[in-house]
């Protein structure tokens, strides 16, 4: 098995090959900001080169990237236009109401002052779905739509989120302008909510989703073309990227969902300082990324496995409620009383496992995120487990 690693950051990019005779070998290549992907192709070839290695020989090909994160650091992301239910246009300028500093009124709020979405390019729609069952209360103004669409294509925006109130339950309002989006201005990078977090509250859901659209045209040029620039040079392996979870995306998975590798780079820094811990004899480990852009800390407690418990649930040894506190914080999600002790995330990755497996995606049904293809009877015992706590996999986000 030969595996090759790249780190792209805002500086260098750095790589590593790895084979299963122990052989190792490092390089390190500029990083080209402009196109990430010269420097992780070209810096690629040079290690292949180095370690005399063949492109089409590598079986696998990972890569940790920072190129989402830096563009929320430096405020250099796309132009967004956001489709949204009338009368909610400000939820990403209000908030949560919840202020650094309560009680001075002399304050920079990171939000406002730095928009994800200019307030004259979200544009309130007519329509209007309710909870908890999903009613269409007001019907779908389309013509809105289609005018909206034209006025922010004409003011130059570059992405669209479409965020309305309750899409979760019933998203068929946010299906029917993503047609309108794609007729209209496809070339817009398009961010829809029910797509992208399919869950309840709505300033969260709205500021991913527009975060999405952020960072997404970017993001998704430099993946799409660096997985094509890859085949083009003999690379057979698939190109997965680190997710902001620990676990790795396909190349279209990122592109499409960009925001999910928010953490590409500083995630895979912790998951290697867990290793070096582990190796030298420390399961609990602080460990520091440093950057020339940013400095990221992560925090792994000895007494923790993200990886066991995760595979415990999906594999029937376990409940949901004795997965531990640690790993529930660690899932970076939400709960709920239908999933007392396991974030949404990891509840998000297992049910896809068990949906790819249904449809026959079985290429695609990877436990946990953690890169593990699951087994017939590794599925089966998941879905056995499903179907004797039905309390534990709810469509309640």
């Amino acid at each position: 098995m030969k595996r090759l690693g790249v780190d792209v950051g805002g500086t260098f990019t750095d790589l590593i090959h790895v084979d299963d005779d122990g052989a190792v070998s490092v390089h390190k290549v500029p990083s080209t900001p402009s196109d990430p992907s010269q420097a992780t192709l070209g810096g690629a070839l040079e290690l292949c080169h180095a370690a005399d290695v063949a492109p089409e020989e590598l079986d696998q090909f990972f890569h940790g990237t920072t190129v989402a994160t830096n563009i929320i650091l430096e405020h250099n992301g796309a132009e967004v236009g956001l489709l949204t239910t009338r009368g909610f246009r400000d939820i990403l300028h209000i908030a949560r109401h919840k202020k650094p500093l309560n009680w001075s009124n002399f304050q920079e709020l990171p939000w406002q002052r730095h928009p994800l979405v200019k307030r004259r390019y979200r544009m309130p729609i007519t329509e209007r779905v309710t909870a908890p069952h999903g009613e269409v209360l007001v019907p779908l103004d389309e013509g809105e739509v289609v005018a909206a669409v034209r006025e922010l294509k004409a003011q130059g925006v570059e992405a669209i989120a479409v965020c309305f109130l309750f899409s979760f339950l019933n998203p068929d309002h946010e299906r029917r302008v993503k047609k309108i989006v794609l007729e209209e201005f496809p070339e817009a990078f398009l961010s829809v909510r029910h797509e992208v977090l399919p869950q309840y509250r709505e300033y969260e859901g709205f500021s991913t989703v527009c975060l999405n659209a952020y960072v997404g045209p970017k993001v998704s040029r430099y993946v799409r073309r660096l997985a094509s620039e890859m085949s083009t040079h003999g690379f057979d392996a698939e190109l997965h990227l680190m997710s902001s979870t620990g676990g790795v995306l396909t190349a279209e998975s990122a592109a499409e969902k960009p925001v999910t590798t928010m953490f590409s780079g500083p995630i895979a820094g912790l998951i290697g300082g867990i290793w070096a811990g582990r190796s030298a004899g420390a399961p609990g480990v602080i460990s520091q990324v440093v950057a020339d852009t940013a400095h990221f800390t992560g925090n792994f407690p000895a007494a923790c496995s993200v990886e066991a418990c995760a595979a415990d649930i999906a594999l029937g040894k376990a409940k949901a409620a004795e997965v531990c506190e640690t790993c529930h914080g660690a899932a970076g999600n939400s709960t709920s009383q239908d999933f007392p002790k396991l974030g949404g995330q990891y509840r998000d990755y297992l049910e896809k496992a068990l949906r790819d497996y249904k449809s026959g995606d079985r290429k695609n049904a990877i436990m946990a995120g953690f890169a593990k293809p699951l087994s017939k009877e590794e599925i089966d015992n998941l879905a056995a487990y499903y179907a004797a706590q039905p309390a534990v996999v709810s469509s309640k986000h």
